[in-house]
């Protein structure tokens, strides 16, 4: 009995040698799995810092790219920073024509009730403003044809000239549109149509005469159908955009604002049109 009961005991004692040997074990390899992951997390966090720190650099280096991109012309490299690119320049266009143009129609002129009236709003700022640009120009122009010697302006004589015009764009307009110009144009726009709101009209103009201005300097230029306003056209959705609901393919619409190209031909905004049974509220 004593002999069993001793071999009982010591068969106890060595299951906890046993398990006691096993907890060291686990706490042996618990303490060397915090101290593996614990040295990865910080190698990734000097990864992450790394990686934080080259992006930031890559960063800096596209955007000094997209700084200086303007200086990378062939033969001449003092474009202007603030003179948009050709997506901006889409960007303007669209922002007027869909934007600018739709405010002015709501704030001020719907009220007339008459497409009519509308159309001839429209086509008589940017006929006017246009105009004024060629006029401004048109003198420079012809002096230095007659000088060279040549009939046109063209090539790297053209684009260079460009550029210096883009590289002061803003001392151009303001001299082309001085505020006594802008003035000039918002009452003579105002007394014709009999417009109260002349801040509305007069940002409008403002607004317009720029993307003009531009339009007129970017190499190669693009370009405004004016003569297209207030014609009557079927409705396509491909060249047409709505300026107020819902048009039906192929229904009556008229053109109260123009179509633009680039010089090569290709269409770059719709025109905005409404249709002729627009219901004015």
């Amino acid at each position: 009995m004593i002999t069993r009961v001793g071999n009982e005991l010591n068969q106890n004692i060595n299951s906890f040698d046993c398990l006691h040997e096993q907890e060291n074990i686990y706490n042996i390899n618990d303490e060397n799995n915090v101290q593996i992951i614990t040295h990865k997390f910080t190698l990734l966090r000097k990864e992450r810092d790394k990686l934080k720190k080259e992006n930031k650099e890559l960063q800096q280096e596209v955007m000094n790219l997209q700084n200086n991109i303007k200086d990378m012309i062939p033969g001449f490299s003092n474009t202007s920073s603030s003179f948009p690119m050709y997506n901006e320049m889409l960007n303007k266009i669209s922002e007027l024509m869909k934007c600018d143009s739709n405010d002015i129609f709501f704030d001020v002129i719907s009220s007339r009730e008459d497409l009519n009236f509308i159309s001839d709003f429209y086509k008589t700022i940017f006929i006017r403003l246009h105009s004024f640009i060629h006029y401004y120009f048109d003198e420079m122009l012809q002096i230095m044809c007659k000088v060279l010697c040549i009939d046109n302006l063209f090539g790297p004589l053209n684009t260079v000239l460009k550029k210096s015009l883009q590289a002061n764009f803003k001392k151009v307009y303001e001299k082309c549109f001085s505020k006594e110009v802008i003035l000039r144009e918002t009452n003579q726009i105002c007394d014709r149509f009999r417009i109260e709101e002349t801040n509305l009209v007069c940002k409008y103009i403002m607004k317009v005469s720029e993307i003009f201005l531009y339009s007129f300097m970017f190499d190669p230029p693009f370009e405004f159908s004016l003569d297209s306003i207030g014609i009557v056209e079927k409705f396509n959705g491909l060249i047409h955009d709505s300026m107020d609901g819902f048009i039906k393919n192929k229904s009556d619409c008229l053109l109260v604002l123009p179509f633009v190209y680039k010089a090569t031909g290709e269409l770059v905004c719709k025109a905005t049109v409404l249709p002729l049974d627009y219901q004015f509220i």
